[in-house]
């Protein structure tokens, strides 16, 4: 069982949201303080408050009065959430800037959750789309669908699905989506987040540290997905979530040092939008094959946008769910074979081979060519990351001339090869 906190409140504060909603009036003082808290909780991460503002709340709830007042329980991460959220100390204050912000902003429309920023993804993982080459793919997208009447919109590879979150609005509202994945880690997080939002958070642990990390990656180990056990799906999910930001390169196995109480507080707005997207989502675990058959055969007379992220050519060991191989060639073959007129395909790949490889640049273009260079290509390419020692490539391939392109033939080929990507 979780801990609980105590908290007392004058009467004179539950007075105050009784007169703000009315349905609240029939009920006992210590419901009424519950349902503020856990309004207050559910929505200051869905747009954050200005510093400006908070400080104003806190001044506000420092003059009501601390007298004989309510005894009740709440959960103690919760409030040790919102302690560090509004800066204040005690558990009392806490409630009184819970109540204050209710007041305030009840009914609002200050919380609105909108589109993610360009900025705000889940987690940051090898291969994870971010910065420059998530615009790149999000532009992309938005050319497609504008220039196109796309009814779904498909992933067969949706990882950390940061694409899929940002993707372009109003274009994406009716288009039914479909995310994949191989990887029961994944696909079990994102169910949760889908049918469980609330479950995940309040069991998602409120402190950052070595001690609740280790307990983690042991969660993850002893539970064998997948299950029924709606429990189970929700410990293994926090554990998969908690390991994967707090640790170093996303290995899920070492603690990061600098990682604190905030990292996991400064995501739960961008996790409540992500949850809020997926409402009407097919998320599946297969092979992408089997899935993407399945959806072609669903969609045959519609027209479908494709969005792939596959494993990098010569880093196909790294993916868990790859052990078995991964078949570039045939993977292209399919996406080939689709009339362009019905089906359009974005892919991303990156083009530079791993530091320390004992492949080359040239070997990963090689593949690339083999498979997509043609009449019906088309390629972009931008910087993934730009260092002193490594420099990072990222392309993307499609059968659709979006903005940004340019047709995949000989020419580009031999002018990659001679300039590479310096």
């Amino acid at each position: 069982m979780k801990s609980k906190y105590t908290v007392r409140i004058n009467q004179e504060i539950s007075d105050k949201v009784v007169k703000v909603e009315s349905k609240l009036k029939n009920c006992t003082t210590c419901f009424i303080l519950k349902t503020t808290v856990d309004w207050t909780s559910k929505n200051i991460f869905k747009t954050k408050l200005k510093k400006k503002t908070i400080n104003k709340i806190v001044e506000k709830a420092e003059k009501i009065p601390s007298k004989k007042g309510v005894c009740f329980r709440y959960d103690k991460d919760v409030i040790e959430r919102l302690k560090r959220y509004f800066d204040v100390n005690s558990n009392t204050e806490v409630i009184k800037c819970c109540i204050i912000t209710f007041i305030e902003y009840y009914n609002s429309n200050k919380f609105t959750s909108g589109q993610l920023s360009s900025r705000e993804y889940l987690v940051s993982r090898a291969g994870a789309k971010k910065g420059i080459v998530l615009n790149l793919v999000e532009n992309a997208n938005k050319d497609i669908m504008h220039k196109k009447d796309i009814s779904a919109y498909v992933e067969p590879f949706m990882g950390t699905a940061n694409v899929f979150a940002h993707l372009p609005q109003p274009e994406a509202n009716c288009v039914k989506k479909y995310l994949n994945d191989a990887e029961c880690d994944i696909v079990n997080f994102f169910k949760v987040l889908q049918e469980d939002f609330d479950g995940f958070i309040n069991a998602l642990p409120s402190e950052a540290n070595p001690e609740v990390f280790q307990q983690m990656v042991l969660t993850r180990k002893t539970i064998k997905l997948p299950t029924r056990s709606k429990k189970k799906q929700i410990a293994s999910a926090v554990a998969f979530y908690y390991t994967l930001l707090l640790s170093y390169y996303g290995d899920m196995q070492s603690f990061r040092k600098e990682a604190t109480s905030k990292t996991l507080d400064n995501k739960i707005n961008t996790i409540r939008k992500i949850a809020e997207l997926l409402e009407d989502v097919s998320i599946s675990k297969n092979d992408w094959e089997y899935f993407l058959k399945k959806i072609m055969k669903k969609h045959e007379n519609e027209k479908v946008l494709i969005y792939a992220d596959p494993p990098y050519i010569f880093t196909e060991k790294m993916y868990d769910a790859s052990k078995k191989g991964f078949n570039h060639k045939k993977f292209g073959k399919t996406l080939l074979s689709y009339d362009p007129k019905r089906v359009t395909f974005l892919l991303s790949y990156r083009a530079t081979a791993r530091k320390k490889s004992k492949y080359t640049n040239a070997d990963v273009q090689a593949v690339l060519d083999s498979i997509y260079m043609g009449d019906k290509s088309y390629i972009a390419f931008t910087w993934a990351s730009k260092r002193k020692n490594e420099t990072q490539v990222e392309v993307l391939i499609s059968n659709f001339d979006f903005q940004g392109s340019v047709p995949y033939n000989d020419e580009i080929a031999i002018l990659m090869k001679k300039q590479g990507f310096a």
